[in-house]
């Protein structure tokens, strides 16, 4: 991994740690799973049907991990993070698969500067997941 993409990654995992936590301790106090509620009464009720409009995929995923008894805030954003992370790898990829190679850091950069993804990081969203699936 070159040392821009390195970096881009790392910032990326800090600054989502970061939204991750002020979520928690904010004045939301981890309670704010804003379009996810749908997803995360699926997933912890074991039945991605009760989320039609919503990929099953995630919710699978999503339930998977919660039934070890972990705490939702924390298993749902880093689940966020893990995807938007193979997200900017796969932006960086994406580009040298196109024969982009001078458009890879700008791109990858353009996501981790995202306000949107740090917003979303914490939120129980399937679209981290599908998007993760696109790029790779």
């Amino acid at each position: 991994m070159s040392r821009g993409r390195a970096t881009l990654v790392l910032i990326h995992a800090i600054l989502g740690g970061w939204a991750i936590q002020a979520w928690i301790v904010g004045p939301f106090e981890g309670a704010a799973i804003l379009d996810g509620a749908e997803v995360l009464h699926a997933a912890l009720a074991g039945r991605p049907e009760l989320a039609p409009t919503k990929s099953p995929l995630y919710t699978w995923l999503l339930g998977g991990v919660l039934r070890d008894g972990t705490l939702i805030p924390w298993t749902v954003g880093l689940l966020g993070l893990l995807c938007s992370l193979g997200i900017l790898l796969g932006i960086g990829r994406l580009c040298r698969r196109l024969g982009l190679p001078r458009a890879e850091l700008p791109a990858m950069a353009l996501w981790v500067l995202s306000g949107s993804v740090l917003a979303f990081l914490p939120q129980s969203l399937p679209v981290l997941l599908t998007t993760l699936l696109l790029v790779r």
